[in-house]
């Protein structure tokens, strides 16, 4: 009966010493968890608006619906809602370009059509040619967001050919969920080669029409890379080791 004893005593001051250990890791993590939601309210970003009649006002978490902006004020946390109208076109610029500034957004690239031409000014029977080849092309890009703030962007559309060649056409817009941009880019080359079959040689100018590529890069406000498409990685590498040039 002893031994008995014993053990139950045994098994309730194990459970009871299980129970305080569980109550302080609750604990622990409750203060951790605390710890990291006043991190994160105290991480958020402050911006300074600046009215048309010259007053100023700090405040945090802008939201704009596309026509009412809501902010909370820093002095005393109160939630403000006003019309941008009321603030100069230079802070309302400044606040759309600081709050989009790393904002995400989404890139859709389609190809659209895909060409190969050959025009041969002379051949003769045992394989010798003068001909043109050209290439072309097209694909539909559209950037989009779900925000109503405006983001100053800039669409690079790199058309890779050969291993080292890049043609780019930039587009630049003012993105907002209203204002997404959807347009249609072509790339093109054309490659000239004279083949002369009995002495076993050839000539070539121009861009290498054999290996073609279309990598798309949105940029930030900044110039740093939002979204990339690309339809072979190597281009794409191509195209990240020119930014990164930039930098250097």
């Amino acid at each position: 009966m002893k031994n008995a004893f014993d053990s139950l005593a045994k098994t309730d001051a194990m459970s009871i010493f299980r129970k305080h250990i569980h109550i302080q890791i609750d604990r622990c993590l409750s203060v951790f968890l605390a710890f990291i939601i006043v991190s994160v309210v105290n991480a958020s970003e402050s911006y300074k608006l600046v009215s048309k009649d010259g007053r100023e006002i700090i405040v945090s978490e802008p939201f704009y619906d596309g026509e009412e902006l809501k902010v909370k004020r820093d002095s005393d946390g109160r939630t403000v809602r006003l019309n941008p109208s009321l603030l100069t076109p230079e802070s309302w610029q400044n606040l759309n370009q600081d709050v989009t500034a790393r904002m995400g957004l989404s890139l859709d690239v389609r190809p659209v059509s895909h060409r190969k031409d050959k025009e041969t000014e002379w051949k003769t029977s045992w394989g010798s040619h003068d001909s043109t080849y050209t290439v072309d092309r097209s694909f539909q890009i559209r950037v989009s967001s779900t925000s109503h703030f405006k983001k100053p962007i800039t669409i690079a559309a790199y058309f890779v050919t050969g291993r080292d060649t890049l043609n780019v056409e930039r587009v630049e817009h003012k993105l907002t969920r209203n204002n997404p941009v959807t347009y249609i880019t072509t790339g093109s080359a054309e490659q000239k080669v004279l083949h002369l079959a009995a002495l076993g040689l050839t000539y070539s100018e121009g861009q290498d029409v054999s290996n073609t590529d279309m990598t798309v890069v949105v940029e930030h406000a900044d110039g740093t890379i939002a979204e990339t498409y690309t339809t072979n990685k190597s281009a794409l590498d191509l195209v990240l080791a020119y930014y990164q040039s930039k930098e250097e």
